[in-house]
């Protein structure tokens, strides 16, 4: 007759703990890649109510919001996310009828390079001169360009920071893989760079 076992041997104990292991990885690689997903389906919401917002400031301007502020005489203080910059600062506004998007919290402004304006360039409703920009949900800045800035597109027009401490570096006008020729060719390019804060580099979110 065999003695009767007393517990666990330390093999077994082992096993457990490798497929609790096991079944934890499993779990939280679920669970980020659904954290992922939001992110990324609540940057294309946020994109989409831009590009709505922007086909509403076209009826009630007469165009797009320009690339940069300059084009409203402004002095930039400098180079960097200025269609970003722009996008904000027009839909902001409180002229001819008011705001024409505003996010939900405050945590969906930014302001990455950290600049200001010489005055409140479109009467937007911030109460001080920071140039911010939208954030996507990777809290980093929403890019934008104006169809007539493609062609031309470079420096103060394509210059980007994505994090405040993170590297410069440039957008180029997205074009089509059928065609070869620019996307949404008579409105705007707004996109947001993905979690990699990498444009063009595959996991962006684009508004065309």
């Amino acid at each position: 007759m065999n003695p009767r076992r007393r517990g666990f041997t330390l093999v077994e104990i082992l096993v457990v703990i490798i497929i609790i292991g096991i079944l934890a990885s499993l779990t939280l690689v679920g669970v980020m890649g659904a954290l992922r997903q939001a992110r990324r389906s609540s940057t294309q919401n946020v994109i989409e109510q831009l590009r709505a917002a922007c086909e509403s400031y076209r009826v009630r301007w007469g165009d797009y919001p320009p690339t940069s502020l300059a084009e409203f005489k402004a002095k930039m203080p400098n180079d960097t996310n200025n269609g970003a910059e722009a996008l904000c600062a027009c839909l902001s506004s409180q002229d001819r009828g008011g705001v024409l998007y505003q996010p939900p919290d405050a945590e969906s402004y930014g302001n990455v390079d950290g600049d200001k304006a010489e005055k409140n360039i479109t009467n937007w409703y911030f109460g001080d001169n920071a140039l911010r920009e939208f954030l996507d949900l990777y809290r980093m800045p929403i890019t934008y360009i104006h169809h007539k800035d493609y062609v031309k597109a470079s420096g103060p027009l394509t210059r980007y920071k994505f994090k405040p401490d993170g590297d410069e570096t440039s957008i180029k006008p997205a074009k089509t893989e059928a065609t070869k020729t620019y996307a949404n060719p008579d409105k705007f390019q707004i996109f947001s760079a993905g979690q990699d804060g990498i444009p063009g580099n595959g996991d962006d979110v684009v508004g065309w």
